[in-house]
């Protein structure tokens, strides 16, 4: 996807551009394998991160109900302006159902795990369970709209309010067949941490193969 962010409020929310493209290939039926690379800019004029990753997923009832893994290097700014590096990878579970002549209700469970390597410590582990409903419909000849919401759930926290962030998504999907395009706006609202808020509006391609 293609990505650029905006924001600014009271908390200084935090303002970032990204910018990523995607390559998809099914080589048998019903297996997908998935590579892309994300680079997000810091006020639009720096690297804060590049952000490579590989998926694999598979539909084991069609239209309803696709099984997926997947792992991201993490090449990011830490608090002192320094690159870090971390990973990161999930499983996750997707069930999709029609919900009306023009609507499709989907709900995503994934279970995810950020590791942080630092020399001479031990790996620190930061597993999240994420769970995103969303809800799209193809009303329009040219464009699918699509909203959704998102909740991340620390586990290694569950003890101390383990909400770590509501996620919104608008935006609007269009299949050129051989590529699919997406437009949207996002907004992450950080809870019980210390990190701003963040808007996005993206817009992104993936090559079908």
């Amino acid at each position: 996807m293609l990505t650029a962010a905006f924001g600014g409020d009271a908390r200084a929310d935090d303002v970032v551009g990204a910018f990523e493209l995607g390559v998809r290939h099914e080589p048998l039926k019903r297996l997908k394998l998935g590579v892309g690379a994300q680079v997000r800019l810091d006020d639009f004029s720096r690297v804060e991160s590049l952000l490579p990753e590989a998926q694999i997923s598979y539909e084991p009832w069609k239209k309803h109900l696709t099984l997926g893994t997947g792992y991201r290097l993490i090449y990011q700014r830490d608090d002192q302006d320094y690159f870090e590096v971390a990973h990161r990878v999930h499983v996750q579970a997707a069930f999709s159902f029609q919900v009306a002549r023009h609507a499709k209700l989907k709900y995503r469970l994934r279970l995810q795990d950020r590791l942080v390597r630092t020399e001479g410590e031990p790996t620190d582990h930061q597993p999240r369970l994420r769970n995103a409903l969303e809800l799209s419909g193809w009303a329009w000849s040219i464009a699918t709209p699509f909203v959704s919401v998102e909740h991340y759930l620390a586990l290694d926290r569950l003890s101390d309010d383990p909400t770590r962030r509501w996620r919104f998504m608008l935006g609007l999907q269009h299949d050129l067949g051989w590529a699919g395009l997406e437009l949207y706006y996002r907004y992450d609202l950080r809870v019980n941490d210390n990190d701003p808020d963040r808007h996005m509006i993206g817009v992104g391609m993936q090559w079908e193969l």
